[in-house]
């Protein structure tokens, strides 16, 4: 997983300086979108992404999730392959972060635009969005105010990692793709896909996981850990 489009040296050094430091702290997620039809979106905030689409279920048992896009390997395939540049990404070996399972990893993009809306996150925090056995996408912001993104957005940038950092381990994936630094509501923080452990709570940080984790390709020395729970 060596491929990168962006020199993230810095970016790389300043996530170590800050696990180092113990921030960034607990990062609850808040949500707005709809949930009844032709009622007002409203706000729910909770662990994850997983903890408010039950919040979502408990308030309208027949709430209608958005699909998983039909052509979810094809919009890998052609961001790996498009000659449009996709968003900027940063592939897990130059960064240390431990691997994920390319196909949880295909699983949870498609959960991504399940509840759709908009996503905040609060000052100098991680949240763990979406797990799933021993992968997880997170949102990282190491601003001093909350980030906002649309649901969209944070597809956007997953996909980008999934399809420009698997090509030299087609089984395992790593990386992280930031939101451009003129995004009107999100600058300065990143999505990053990486392992996790879903009986850790949602905030705990990627880079707690030792490089190259459990899901290690051919070449690297896997991680062992047998109280891996899946979800």
């Amino acid at each position: 997983m060596s491929r990168s489009v962006l020199p993230f040296v810095s970016l790389a050094l300043g996530l170590a300086a800050s696990v180092v430091a113990g921030a960034p702290t607990i990062g609850k997620l808040q949500w707005n979108g709809p949930v009844i039809p032709g009622k007002p979106n409203m706000t729910l905030v909770g662990n994850d992404v997983a903890d408010i689409y039950d919040q979502v279920l408990r308030i309208n048992p027949n709430f209608v999730p958005n699909p998983t896009p039909a052509d979810l390997n094809e919009t890998i395939n052609t961001n790996i392959h498009a000659p449009a540049d996709p968003p900027p990404y940063e592939c897990g070996n130059d960064l240390s972060l431990a691997t994920a399972s390319q196909g949880d990893v295909f699983t949870l993009v498609g959960d991504i635009n399940r509840i759709g809306g908009t996503w905040n996150l609060g000052q100098n925090s991680y949240n763990r969005l979406l797990c799933q056995g021993t992968s997880g996408i997170y949102w990282d912001n190491y601003n001093s105010h909350l980030v906002t993104a649309s649901a969209a957005d944070v597809y956007a940038r997953a996909i980008a990692v999934v399809g420009g950092c698997c090509l030299e381990s087609p089984n395992t994936v790593s990386g992280l793709s930031s939101f451009p630094n003129n995004h009107p509501t999100a600058a300065y923080s990143d999505i990053l896909v990486a392992e996790a452990n879903c009986n850790d709570p949602a905030y705990t940080l990627p880079f707690n996981y030792a490089y190259p984790g459990p899901n290690a390709y051919e070449g690297q020395a896997p991680e062992v850990d047998a109280d891996r729970s899946r979800r």
